[in-house]
């Protein structure tokens, strides 16, 4: 059980375990580079006893982002 934040209101979560399914690099190009990024998931909590405005589950998510930066090859 973890002590999470929400706003002004402290809310306690489980450990949730989880697999990635898959981990995109999303592409830009700025100028002559090519600029690519990806989020990587590194903790993963569902909030206890909370429910979002739809009905789903809220979950607390902690990641990292992985971000690389090549020039343009022509």
């Amino acid at each position: 059980m973890a002590k999470l934040r929400v706003g002004d209101e402290e809310v306690e979560g489980d450990l949730v375990p989880f697999v990635p399914i898959r981990e995109d690099w999303n592409e830009y190009r700025a100028g002559d580079y090519i600029v690519k990024m990806k989020s990587i998931v590194s903790e993963m909590f569902r909030a206890k006893d909370k429910i979002d405005a739809a009905g789903n589950p809220v979950f607390f998510i902690q990641t990292s982002q992985v971000t690389t930066i090549r020039k343009v090859e022509q």
